[in-house]
């Protein structure tokens, strides 16, 4: 997986700076298969391929900056909010409790 940030677009008013982004995190536990293609315009078959099998979380976000911050501190900011969050999920996917319950005694994987 090579792109991990990818900047969609952005918008400016007097005061504020907003950047549309799309972040991707690598999933090696409980891929969940999707249908969907990324919001990236760009991505390849490939990429929308690993979407698709759940072997990339797609999260489409905005964050707002005040006007006249750098692109130093933007490119930063994005930086740690992926690592952070990229720690956060831990490469498990959505797909890692799907069919699991609890019966009244233990947990149980698999159930029906």
């Amino acid at each position: 997986m090579a792109n991990q940030i990818i900047v969609l677009g952005s918008t400016v008013n007097s005061v504020m700076l907003t950047v549309n982004v799309v972040l991707w995190y690598p999933i090696t536990s409980g891929q969940k298969a999707t249908s969907g293609v990324s919001a990236w315009p760009n991505a390849s078959t490939a990429e929308n391929a690993a979407i698709q099998n759940g072997n990339i979380v797609e999260e489409v976000n905005s964050f707002q900056f005040p006007v006249g911050t750098s692109a130093a501190v933007i490119e930063a900011y994005l930086l740690q909010y992926w690592t952070n969050r990229n720690t956060q999920i831990g490469g498990i996917g959505p797909g890692l409790y799907q069919n699991f319950g609890y019966n009244g005694t233990a947990w149980v994987a698999n159930i029906t």
